[in-house]
């Protein structure tokens, strides 16, 4: 119940029925949407109407219109029975659209009727049925882009049917088909834009799209988890601030981590080191939000992914003075022998697939050339390591750094 106990800590100068009933009323409106028999749903659900009922005898308190528990109950009831009959009807079979868009959409439109403008579908007006379809309709109902050319029909044979059935009276029904002859054009084609989505309509269409059930709340908030870091993480790639403590920032060590001083060939400078640093967070970052690393974010955490490129990078200046353009083969060798004379198996592999997967990446982006990404490449397809040879050349040892002592404390857990 994190989500309840979040919308209480408000900020208390926030008029909590205005900024919150909504967003109440749609978590509630979304499970109703959901099987009848959806037990997995029913603590949520109760703990939401709870709240629901709070906030609403609150604002009555304090004088506002408001919108009553009880009526909101008969319109869930009211609508599920619509639903049911208008899914049997010679109109709705007419069609060729799922029962479930059928229900969500009347769900939708005597919910949130009520819900945002308090209205029943006895008083709908042409205003409020433009306000909910260029509104609710479009940012929020769990419509996909295609589904909104099927809306105009649907909503079509619905209104016959609820007049036909005498649901609607004819008025109400005149006043709903002046509000879809005005906007239904700019709700399909605001519709099939997913730029229009809020966050929680863009999450829930991105799970239906990669078969994540919902219902099944472990895999649900496993999934809503890895989601919600990677989109954090792409939004401060995006110059954006993210929600606190959901991007790992390691620790920058530049001005304390063991270094030479110079090679044959290259001065070690400090404000070199620390670009290389921040070049390192930013390209872990980046490969850790691409699509095709799903399977890595579903069996590591950010951190770990995080802390294998940023510890390479700052390794391999700190004791080659090697920038990324500069890296050798031999050099990498050397890194990789250290790390397997420190490190489970595991570790060593699982550091190889992501430096592979660096090198590519930096190839891609013509930051190294193509034979020389696949010359690194070939250093980690090299078999690990069965004795941990620390040879004597300048190779930094893991475990004197925090940071990369951290990452194998991590790793050996």
């Amino acid at each position: 119940m994190a989500g309840l106990k979040l919308l209480h800590e408000q900020d208390e100068s926030v008029d909590q029925f205005d900024e919150q009933f909504p967003v109440v009323s749609s978590l509630l409106l979304f499970i109703a949407s959901r099987s009848d028999n959806d037990l997995n749903m029913v603590p949520l659900r109760d703990a939401l109407t709870a709240y629901q009922d709070e906030l609403a005898e609150a604002a009555a308190a304090d004088g506002h219109l408001r919108w009553q528990s009880s009526v909101a109950a008969e319109l869930k009831q009211q609508s599920v029975d619509w639903a049911k009959q208008f899914v049997s009807s010679d109109e709705f079979k007419a069609l060729s659209i799922v029962p479930s868009k059928a229900r969500l959409l009347i769900l939708v439109l005597v919910g949130q009727a009520y819900e945002e403008l308090q209205l029943t579908p006895d008083q709908w007006t042409a205003a409020a049925l433009e306000q909910l379809l260029t509104g609710y309709v479009v940012n929020e109902m769990a419509f996909e882009p295609a589904d909104y050319d099927q809306l105009p029909d649907l909503l079509a044979a619905f209104l016959a049917f609820a007049q036909r059935e005498d649901l609607l009276s004819d008025a109400v029904v005149a006043e709903v088909q002046t509000a879809t002859e005005k906007v239904m054009d700019q709700v399909v084609i605001a519709g099939k834009d997913d730029a229009n989505y809020s966050p929680a309509k863009t999450v829930l269409l991105k799970m239906k799209a990669d078969g994540v059930d919902i219902n099944d709340q472990k895999l649900a908030k496993k999934y809503l988890s890895e989601y919600d870091d990677a989109v954090q993480v792409q939004r401060v790639l995006d110059g954006e601030v993210a929600y606190p403590g959901t991007v790992y920032v390691p620790k920058s060590e530049v001005e304390t981590r063991h270094h030479v001083q110079q090679t044959a060939n290259y001065k070690w400078y400090q404000a070199v080191a620390t670009r290389t640093h921040d070049e390192g967070l930013k390209t872990a970052r980046e490969l850790w939000v691409k699509p095709e690393q799903k399977s890595v974010r579903q069996a590591h955490n950010q951190a770990e992914v995080v802390d294998i490129i940023v510890n390479f990078y700052d390794v391999m200046y700190a004791d080659y003075v090697e920038t990324p353009k500069r890296w050798e083969a031999d050099h990498v060798a050397a890194y990789l022998t250290q790390l397997a004379g420190q490190t489970k198996v595991a570790t060593y592999t699982f550091t190889t697939q992501m430096l592979r997967t660096l090198f590519g990446k930096l190839a891609d982006e013509k930051v190294l050339t193509k034979k020389t990404a696949a010359t690194l490449e070939q250093v980690c397809d090299r078999p690990y390591p069965r004795t941990a040879v620390a040879e004597k050349h300048e190779v930094h040892d893991l475990s004197k750094s925090r940071h990369g002592n951290k990452l194998l404390r991590r790793r050996k857990r």
